[in-house]
């Protein structure tokens, strides 16, 4: 079962940002609803190297990702991974239904 949520559009006009803040909300709503394993799926390359280092000259990039990984703590399989977004159909499809929302949702997909 894949679950996931889309959210509200919260823009500071950095993509690299955007994408720190959501993951951090996405991975704050799991920890709330006490999943045990989650795997977060990043389509930014740049996003996904910073989490991998671990390392920015940027405080809110830091400060956002030391959040990421204490949350990252609360579960008991937290996992990150880069894909390529022309291959993910479900993702870009959520995105294209997201831009009529006006307050966040939550979804389930069942896997075939």
């Amino acid at each position: 079962m894949i679950r996931g949520w889309t959210l509200q559009e919260r823009s500071s006009g950095h993509q690299v940002l955007d994408e720190l803040i959501a993951i951090k909300l996405l991975m704050s709503k799991a920890a709330v609803q006490k999943l045990e394993k989650i795997e977060v799926q990043i389509q930014n390359k740049v996003t996904f190297t910073l989490l991998q280092q671990r390392k920015s000259q940027e405080m809110r990039m830091l400060t956002l990702m030391e959040d990421i990984y204490s949350l990252k703590s609360l579960f008991h399989t937290c996992s990150f991974c880069l894909i390529n977004r022309n291959l993910n159909h479900i993702t870009h499809r959520i995105s294209v239904q997201a831009l009529d929302f006006v307050v966040d949702q939550e979804f389930w997909i069942p896997q075939c």
